[in-house]
């Protein structure tokens, strides 16, 4: 009985001894920089994931597509990586209060090198930024003018006229800025040659934000208090994801559960990305989280875009008819502009938003947004799963090649179509398999008019904006 009364109190001691020793000497448990940990290893932050981590590797030149040249290119793309709201300014001015708390209790899990990295922080906004597009965001939109104008060299000539190409944008400034970066790496200093347009709030029709002027999704869908409710369950409710990430983010910053709310883990999370999006490295609040909350936050965004854009609500993605016939008149244009020897363009961009790609992608089948994810989906399959991250980056875009081939086999082959998602080819839903011939795969036109019929203007079944966005009144 006395050796265990002693060994008892030993142990007692040895607790006590360690936990007030635990400041000077912090548990290192969890560290950025172990590939097991993860925070650094895991780029995808849904909506706002950088576009390197994304895209796909365009055919260095088509010089290998023997007897086909282009005729024509559409891109539309959503602008860079940009800065924050100016909201963001005051989360950060807190979050530099809470780092000089750091360890108080003497327990945090997290290793000595990221608790410093939090301590030596300093704010990296002001109250003047407001989402404008960063130096990085630049540079991604010029890396995708540069791929396609190195793929496709037939259409950007060193002395091509600019009047040749179309270029359009929202009147916001980071797709401004996006359409300026993009014309001046295809036409160098000829830029001021070029019309650039901007489309205003009072455009009719709105091409590249329809969705703004279709009331019918703004009082379904936009409006409606429900479009985050699977969201808000999953991160804030007493059972969500929220409730276990601060427990878990109060041990790791050695810090009382109390100071740490579900909110605040929310802004842990948005401090991290947005630093990323900015410098393009994680910052240390990022260290916060393993792979697997990285994980569960992104597909809390998920949560949120299916809220605003999922398709069992038809006017989600019917809205963009302005959009898609914008891309299929075009490229329809020059298809009989060819045919009857006529002078045609040799591209169109258009720079816009997250809804702007996404709903005209589905509107197209070229992209699937499928049923609402629920607050118990996370672990749905994520081959079957909508996944924000891989769909809509910052700068993610939709581009059509046209192309005219001397050696098809018939001449409803003669002129076709290759279409790439973020760089990446896909098959349009017209054609259950492209058409070969000399080892090249394409879609024919004739099929590819056929199954968009209703996004050529003038045509029979031409779809009609102001029925789609019509609110019946009861």
């Amino acid at each position: 009985m006395r050796d265990f009364l002693a060994v008892s109190l030993f142990l007692l001691i040895c607790t006590f001894r360690t936990i007030i020793c635990q400041d000077a000497q912090p548990v290192s448990r969890l560290c950025s920089d172990d590939p097991k940990y993860g925070s650094n290893s895991y780029p995808y932050f849904g909506s706002r994931t950088l576009y390197k981590h994304v895209r796909g590797e365009l055919p260095r030149t088509r010089a290998h597509m023997r007897g086909c040249r282009p005729l024509y290119v559409y891109i539309v793309a959503r602008h860079g990586s940009r800065y924050p709201h100016k909201g963001i300014h005051a989360k950060n001015e807190r979050l530099f209060q809470l780092a000089r708390q750091l360890n108080t209790l003497g327990t945090a899990t997290l290793c000595s090198k990221d608790i410093q990295a939090l301590r030596n922080w300093r704010v990296w906004t002001n109250s003047s930024i407001n989402r404008n597009q960063t130096d990085y965001g630049d540079e991604e939109v010029r890396g995708i003018a540069r791929r396609f104008k190195r793929m496709l060299p037939e259409l950007f000539p060193e002395n091509a006229n600019p009047n040749k190409y179309s270029f359009l944008s929202s009147d916001v400034s980071r797709t401004v800025d996006s359409m300026q970066v993009f014309a001046e790496e295809i036409l160098g200093q000829r830029t001021n040659e070029a019309n650039l347009e901007v489309e205003g709030e009072n455009a009719t029709p709105s091409i590249i934000r329809s969705y703004k002027k279709c009331r019918k999704y703004q009082t379904q869908i936009f409006d409606n208090d429900d479009r985050f409710l699977q969201f808000n369950r999953f991160l804030l409710g007493n059972r969500g994801f929220g409730s276990r990430a601060r427990s878990l983010i109060a041990t790791r910053l050695g810090v009382p559960i109390g100071i740490i709310t579900k909110k605040l883990v929310f802004i842990f999370y948005e401090i991290c990305y947005l630093q990323q999006r900015v410098e393009t490295v994680n910052g240390p609040w990022c260290s916060l989280f393993s792979r697997l909350d990285l994980k569960m936050f992104e597909y809390a965004s998920d949560l949120k875009e299916t809220g605003l854009r999922s398709s069992v609500n038809e006017v989600t993605y019917q809205q963009s008819c302005p959009l898609a016939k914008d891309i299929i008149g075009n490229l329809n244009d020059a298809m009989e502009a060819d045919r009857t020897g006529a002078d045609h363009p040799m591209g169109a961009f258009r720079f816009g938003h997250v809804t702007t790609i996404l709903s005209v992608g589905e509107n197209l089948g070229l992209i699937q947004t499928g049923n609402p994810l629920r607050n118990g989906d996370y672990f749905v399959s994520k081959n079957t799963r909508f996944r924000s991250s891989r769909i809509i980056p910052s700068a993610g875009n939709l581009a059509f090649v046209l192309y005219k081939c001397e050696n098809a086999r018939s001449n409803n082959n003669r002129y076709s179509v290759e279409v790439y998602h973020n760089e990446k080819l896909v098959v349009p839903p017209s054609c259950s398999r492209f058409v070969e011939w000399d080892g090249n795969y394409f879609c024919p036109m004739h099929d590819f008019l056929r199954r968009y019929e209703e996004f050529i203007p003038g045509s029979r079944r031409e779809c009609n904006f102001e029925k789609i966005c019509r609110v019946r009144r009861n």
